[in-house]
């Protein structure tokens, strides 16, 4: 029985559980394989699809290479933490992760938390947070700061010449640099995963 023919949106799926797998997408005779074909032509056309899609782009020797459109996760819709409501129809939709977060990628770092000392703001530990590297930091913004010889994560709260950082958690006293501060940047966004 002949087995019918994927869908772009199957084809996607698996080149991104391929490059799941090995960190990198597959080249031509790899996605004969993964997409069981035999035509190197219908590849292709495949890739002619991806690049018009905006998934990948050719590289200058011809390889495949992602877009951030690749990395795009469905956004469904909204749900609600309270009381239960039937499910409202929703316009399918994508966000990708950087764009979501980041308007200069180029300038931001990630940093796993340890410690409960943010948890008041929603940051447990093993939590990951994005550091904008290049923004200045304002009142009330959360913080990498180098201070006295430490790295720590709270509240920017400049108080007439000095800075105060301020936790997140009332079983810790805020801090104030004694001798040296550096802020390492500004948190953008933070998120955890459960699995």
């Amino acid at each position: 029985m002949r087995k019918a023919k994927q869908s772009l949106a199957q084809r996607l799926n698996l080149l991104k559980k391929f490059f799941h797998q090995h960190k990198r997408l597959p080249d031509y005779k790899e996605m004969m394989a993964l997409f069981n074909l035999t035509s190197k032509g219908t590849i292709a056309y495949a890739v002619e699809q991806f690049v018009k899609a905006g998934w990948v782009y050719k590289t200058l020797d011809g390889k495949i290479a992602p877009t951030s459109t690749f990395f795009n996760i469905p956004h469904l819709g909204h749900i609600r933490a309270g009381i239960p409501l039937p499910a409202e129809p929703t316009e399918y939709a994508t966000f990708t992760l950087h764009e979501y977060a980041l308007a200069k990628p180029e300038n931001v770092y990630a940093l796993r938390v340890s410690g409960d000392s943010m948890i008041d703001a929603g940051i447990q530990p093993g939590d990951t947070v994005l550091i904008d590297a290049q923004r200045t930091p304002v009142k009330g913004d959360i913080v990498a700061a180098y201070v006295d010889g430490e790295w720590t994560l709270k509240y920017y709260i400049p108080k007439g010449s000095t800075v105060w950082l301020m936790p997140a958690n009332a079983s810790y006293k805020p801090v104030t640099p004694q001798k040296t501060l550096e802020i390492g940047g500004v948190v953008v966004s933070s998120f955890r995963t459960y699995h």
